[in-house]
């Protein structure tokens, strides 16, 4: 892997001096902005960061097929959406390997990722609360605690606009898909924002799906049963500006009920899930001090699930409460050194009929990140920047860890960056895998220790002015985890989760991005991923060295972007590698690749702007699965009409 990341330098480096040439030429040019990330803790530009970073824009989304954040993630580079098929069904994201419950999901900064089994379900959010999303790609427990093994997802929000803006959405797709949108943004005097979106989102999604076995008899076409859905989702968010100081509140309600039509091999006809859930947020930042900003923010979350199913007489329901606040510090020293500190206090309240009495959990946290840099006149460096940061951790039930990173980043001659980072990274069991306790018999397990990982990560980022502007980012990571925690079956065919020892997982990315001209633009990644069992149970233990369940080895994502004036087409494809559905690796789900794409048009004129798209997925009808006995749909369109004014 170390050969690759070598020759992708040699040639990043025989390439500046002809780039630098270039671009005498400006009229050629089309500089991308200068973007800066916050779920490092503090503002940076990107280039800058210690940790390889991709950010999604809001016109990045808005030219997707996307319709909610399971949507937006699809193309971005070394993740893997877990897709059970039905547009509501449950997605969850694997980053750099890892599982879903080891990426952290902030809003604005704030953890949502509950105390219960460390998921979020990406399927519950729409795209027009989105304003952007940031992601940090390799482990940030020294910032953010648990759960950030494999990376960190910042999803921002919609803010209220400078002018009045109405829009109205509606859009009709195959299996009777259906989806309404209102937006309301304005600035209403003494400079309060206020913005409103509500989204009714349903459709049958009975769609059909090809069945591939080698028995003759079994191949057909099918339709895909009780998976009907439907989706309310009301957000409001209000902010105030006075002076130097920036007030904003936002909340959210989701109402979400879907059918749970199981796997193949074990369909449910009746099985129904019922989602609510709210939320709110507080942020207020305060800069009167001289070189000192002021940040609170507090979060609350709170969801209701209830599960039901005829056949099996099952009547499920859970109730989790989460709620933290978390103060900031942060101090500008002088123009080399900044300084931000702070602490944390989370609570989370778990009842439900699998858990045999009510389950609190708390957390107390205090941190300190740094940036220090240096401007240095070299042959070699222009700029280097330093980014250690410390946490001390302690949860209820576990003994308090003190979690360190040093990440380093550094700015060549030929504007080339240089990145690298090492830290220390944890995970906390969940409620689940301690508590749990069903009718079944799958029984969690309360004497399980914390999962620990080390991960390294070292990249590049150079741009080229080659027929207009093209951006190459390369990136090597690896990650040791050990006491990893997996549901295990029992002998009495049940299921409890252990600490099995050691995983592994090491691989590279390249990231491009090929802005042709105002017309056209280009952008690809590859990742590539090995993640393996590295301690054997016994002598003959048939999982030692084999790929974890489900982590695709390589993954390519390809996106072309034609613009012209008020037209737009978007071409998108994806190409995942063979998964295994077993730890033994015996069984395994063969490669896809799947290609969609839009065409939209955008029409401006004094009594608004006016819009039409037309989507296509799966173009060219390809038969996968993503999870063993989920099947995916075949081709299947929609189409939007939209006005704003």
């Amino acid at each position: 892997m170390f050969r690759i990341i070598f020759l992708t330098t040699i040639f990043i480096l025989n390439q500046s001096f002809a780039a630098e040439q270039s671009a005498s030429d400006s009229s050629k040019i089309y500089y991308l902005k200068p973007y800066t990330i916050t779920a490092t803790g503090f503002a940076i530009p990107i280039n800058e960061s210690p940790s390889s970073i991709e950010l999604i824009t809001r016109e990045q989304i808005s030219r997707s097929n996307a319709s909610t954040l399971a949507d937006v993630l699809q193309n971005a580079s070394s993740i893997f959406i877990k897709d059970y098929g039905t547009a509501g069904g449950l997605k969850t994201l694997s980053i750099r390997g890892t599982a879903a419950e080891h990426n952290l999901i902030l809003i604005n900064g704030s953890k949502i990722n509950n105390f219960q089994n460390g998921l979020v379900d990406l399927s519950l959010m729409p795209v027009e609360n989105i304003e952007k999303v940031e992601i940090v790609q390799g482990g940030n427990s020294a910032l953010y605690g648990s759960d950030a093994i494999g990376g960190v997802v910042n999803i921002l929000t919609t803010k209220s606009s400078d002018d009045r803006k109405i829009n109205l959405s509606g859009t009709k797709g195959s299996f009777n898909y259906n989806k309404y949108q209102f937006g309301y943004s304005d600035r209403l005097p003494g400079q309060i924002g206020l913005t409103i979106n509500y989204v009714n989102e349903y459709g049958d999604d009975n769609y059909k799906y090809r069945v591939i076995d080698s028995n003759p008899d079994k191949v057909g076409t099918k339709n895909r049963e009780n998976a009907e859905y439907k989706r309310h989702n009301i957000y409001l968010s209000t902010d105030y500006d006075y002076d130097k100081t920036n007030l904003q509140l936002a909340s959210s309600y989701t109402n979400s009920s879907r059918g749970i039509p199981g796997s193949l091999a074990f369909p449910s006809l009746k099985a129904n899930q019922a989602d609510k859930a709210i939320s709110g947020q507080f942020i207020i930042n305060n800069s009167s001090l001289n070189n000192i900003n002021i940040k609170l923010s507090s979060n609350v979350y709170f969801s209701h699930q209830k599960y039901t199913d005829a056949d099996w007489l099952i009547n499920s329901f859970s109730k989790n409460l989460h709620y933290n606040i978390n103060p900031q510090f942060d101090y500008t020293i002088n123009q080399n050194i900044f300084i931000a500190s702070g602490g944390e206090y989370a609570e989370g309240k778990l009842e439900g009929v699998d858990y045999i009495s009510k389950i609190k959990r708390q957390q107390k946290s205090i941190y300190l990140t740094s940036n220090i840099n240096y401007e240095i006149e070299s042959d070699y460096f222009k700029k280097i920047n330093l980014y250690p940061t410390l946490r001390y951790d302690k949860y209820s039930g576990f003994d308090g860890e003190l979690i360190p990173k040093i990440g380093f980043n550094s700015t060549l001659h030929a504007d080339i960056y240089f990145r690298t980072s090492y830290g220390i990274n944890y995970r906390i069991p969940t409620l689940n895998d301690l508590y749990y306790i069903d009718g079944w018999g799958n029984l969690g397990n309360n004497k399980l220790k914390p999962e620990y990982s080390k991960a390294f990560d070292i990249g590049i980022n150079k741009s080229f002015n080659i027929f207009g502007r093209l951006i190459i980012d390369g990136s090597y990571f690896k990650i040791d985890t050990r006491d990893k925690i997996i549901w295990m079956p029992t002998p009495m065919w049940t299921y409890s989760p252990v600490n099995i020892g050691k995983v592994s997982t090491k691989g590279y990315s390249l990231k491009l991005n090929w802005i042709l001209n105002k017309y056209i633009q280009f952008e690809g990644n590859y990742t590539n991923t090995d993640s393996r069992k590295r301690n054997a149970a016994g002598d003959n233990d048939p999982t030692f060295d084999k790929q974890i369940v489900y982590t695709p080895k390589s993954i390519t994502k390809l996106g072309l972007n034609l613009n012209y004036e008020f037209v737009s087409f978007n071409l998108y494809q994806q190409y995942v590698s063979e998964r295994f559905a077993d730890e033994a690796n015996t069984k395994s789900l063969s490669p896809y690749s799947v290609i969609s794409g839009n065409l939209s048009l955008n029409y401006k004129t004094n009594y608004g702007n006016y819009s039409a798209k037309f989507e296509m997925n799966n173009m060219l009808e390809k038969v996968y699965q993503v999870i063993a006995d989920y099947p995916m749909p075949l081709r299947n369109y929609r189409f939007t009409l939209g006005m704003e004014y």
